[in-house]
C-alpha cells in the first residue's frame, strides 16, 4: 500500500521534516485506504519531485519521525519511503 503524504499536502517535505502520525492518517483518509497488520507499506514523500527540481540531495527529508511508533502498531510486513536510505525514529 502507498500511503501519498506528499500529495495530501500538496507539496514535497522539507530537509528535516518528518512524517508525522497525523500525516499517515491524512493520507489514509484522503485514499479511502486502512493500513493493515501484514501490509507492505510506502510512504510518498516527495523526495525524487524535489531531487530532481533542485538538482540536490536533501538529507533528512521524510524521516517517519512520531510516525514510526503509528506504523510500529499496526505491524506492516515491511516499510519503505522515496528517499535515500530509510529512517525510523522512536524518540
Amino acid at each position: 500500500m502507498l500511503l501519498d503524504v506528499a500529495a495530501v499536502k500538496g507539496r514535497w517535505l522539507d530537509a528535516g521534516e518528518g512524517v508525522m502520525p497525523e500525516d499517515l492518517e491524512a493520507a489514509e483518509k484522503a485514499q479511502g485506504v486502512r493500513v493493515e497488520p501484514g501490509d507492505i507499506l510506502l510512504v510518498r514523500t516527495g523526495y525524487y519531485g524535489r531531487r530532481r527540481a533542485e538538482g540536490r540531495a536533501q538529507p533528512g527529508q521524510g524521516r517517519l519521525a512520531s510516525g514510526a511508533r503509528r506504523v510500529a502498531a499496526v505491524d506492516p510486513r515491511a516499510l519503505g519511503r522515496d528517499a535515500r536510505a530509510p529512517t525510523l525514529t522512536t524518540t
